[in-house]
């Protein structure tokens, strides 16, 4: 079985696209659940990564260098306490299929890179109960449960394992981005709901959940509100894996029927009404991956610039001519050159924020160090940062500097591949998104 699995996760770009597409929206729900889960089974080598978990506080998985043989939860708890990091992910797949082992070559990729910077990390998986799932008594599965159950999860490992905010980094692609922004608005901030910004605000927003955010987050094309009028909805209808008719399938199968999703039915979508407070549910460094090709692109963009404007976060947005999910669903990528570029630039970004948020330098690996003085790296690796609050200051000119030095390296690394041909303006598709601003990647 693993020799089919690892052919059609090697499927031309032109046959998984539409491939995934139709998984995704097949019907029932649990049809498409059970293929998708198989097509994403861990292979046999990646096996002693994994630890599951299956009942108690949360459910999920640890994933890292040999977690197969931790064989109590003292052991794992011992474990986790002594990695350098730890990445909080939650999965997408429209609410309605996904496992916590659905990326697993993403997740040994980050592990083995982190590992060759010096830094030790494993990573928490969240499995949340999907909707439309029959439960006792033939409920389904409906909002809020499975945010509710990434909330536990969370709270078991700050509370019961912890983990202080500045080892951590969180992450979550498309329903899971909207998942992660619920967990950390309800642990971080759980008053947030009732200052929403512009007319509806009440007051100033204050922090009265765990006083220390994660170090940093990353968004995979999140799903960030319920309106579908955004001009890349029509757009990219045809040429996504995403389109209008499915999106609006899955809320109906998220909700109760009776309920529709709005900023009070759904914390996530208050997200489209806030202006302010961003700071206190948001880690001061962010990096969102989209695709130019993708129907949520310009929603995705929009909040980004929003953010930027209104608060201090750091926020590097980085794009690629690809379709919805295209860094998590890796099979969707035909260049792989490309995943490994942007691998790199997430590898780079969780360092300089654990950097940040610890206070010192993280040394890396001699193959590290000799990789960076071959490319002739003489800055720092903090200084890459990127903010656009005050474009025209000092500060934001050094910024400005570094992200263009980083962008100067990346192109080089792509030419090196023969990817560079491809590069394109993004002035006429995104124009909320400025490449020298933001670090804005294209590909």
């Amino acid at each position: 079985m693993d020799h089919f699995r690892q052919f059609m996760r090697g499927m031309p770009n032109q046959i998984s696209v539409p491939t995934v597409k139709m998984i995704l929206q097949m019907n029932p729900p649990t049809a498409a659940r059970a293929l998708m889960n198989d097509l994403t089974r861990p292979l046999k080598h990646q096996l002693p990564y994994i630890k599951k978990v299956h009942g108690g506080a949360w459910r999920g998985a640890w994933i890292g260098e040999n977690m197969h043989t931790a064989d109590s939860y003292e052991d794992v708890k011992a474990r986790v306490q002594k990695a350098d990091l730890i990445i909080f992910t939650i999965h997408g797949g429209g609410f309605r299929i996904g496992t916590s082992t659905m990326y697993m070559k993403a997740y040994t990729t980050w592990i083995e890179m982190l590992k060759d910077n010096g830094i030790h990390a494993i990573i928490m998986s969240v499995k949340y109960r999907l909707s439309p799932e029959l439960m006792l008594f033939l409920f389904q599965a409906k909002y809020p449960e499975p945010t509710e159950d990434c909330v536990r999860a969370y709270q078991h490992l700050r509370n019961s394992l912890k983990v202080p905010g500045n080892k951590i980094v969180v992450t979550g692609d498309s329903a899971g981005g909207a998942l992660l922004f619920e967990t950390m608005m309800d642990c971080h901030a759980p008053d947030v709901y009732d200052h929403l910004g512009g007319e509806n605000a009440t007051g100033a927003i204050e922090s009265k959940g765990y006083p220390d955010l994660p170090a940093a987050m990353m968004l995979s094309s999140p799903l960030v509100t319920e309106k579908f009028d955004a001009p890349s909805w029509k757009a990219n209808d045809k040429h996504d894996i995403v389109t209008t008719k499915f999106a609006k399938q899955v809320l109906r199968e998220y909700f109760d029927p009776e309920v529709a999703p709005t900023p009070e039915t759904m914390k996530v979508l208050a997200l489209s009404r806030m202006d302010k407070g961003f700071e206190v549910f948001i880690p001061k460094n962010v990096i969102v991956y989209v695709g130019k090709k993708e129907v949520m692109r310009d929603d995705i963009l929009e909040l980004c610039d929003r953010v930027k404007r209104n608060s201090t976060i750091n926020v590097q947005v980085i794009q690629e001519n690809l379709v919805h999910d295209w860094y998590m669903i890796r099979d969707l990528v035909k260049k792989k050159s490309i995943l490994e570029q942007n691998d790199r630039v997430f590898i780079r970004f969780i360092k300089q924020a654990l950097e940040q948020a610890q206070g010192h330098p993280i040394r890396g690996s001699a193959q590290f160090k000799e990789v960076r003085s071959r490319q002739g790296r003489k800055a720092s690796m903090s200084e890459s940062f990127v903010s656009c609050s005050s474009v025209n200051s000092s500060s934001a000119q050094t910024a400005l500097e570094s992200s263009l030095a980083a962008e100067t390296e990346l192109i080089e690394t792509l030419s090196q591949v023969g990817s560079h041909k491809d590069r394109r303006s993004t002035s006429s598709e995104a124009p909320i998104a400025s490449p020298t601003i933001l670090g804005l990647i294209t590909v």
